[in-house]
């Protein structure tokens, strides 16, 4: 369920591997919470493999944000069991 105005929203999780960025999607639409990615679309333009993947995605990433009242349940459910 994405939105498109991130003035209030909070990041939850940062991350560069865009499967990860797959089952949090799910995760949060399974759960009704509302959601903005952003920078998620340079990911699947860089190199991946052996050698394009680690370096080509230093220092860039995509941020998971929801809105403030949303935030401590998303970030529960993104914990690690």
């Amino acid at each position: 369920m994405p939105t498109s105005d991130s003035e209030d929203f909070v990041t939850v999780l940062e991350t560069a591997d865009i499967s990860l960025l797959a089952v949090v999607k799910s995760i949060f639409d399974g759960a009704a919470i509302p959601y903005l990615i952003q920078g998620d679309e340079a990911l699947s333009l860089l190199p991946v493999g052996r050698l394009g993947g680690p370096f080509a995605r230093r220092g860039l990433g995509a941020a998971v944000m929801v809105p403030p009242e949303y935030a401590e349940t998303a970030r529960e459910l993104l914990k690690e069991p």
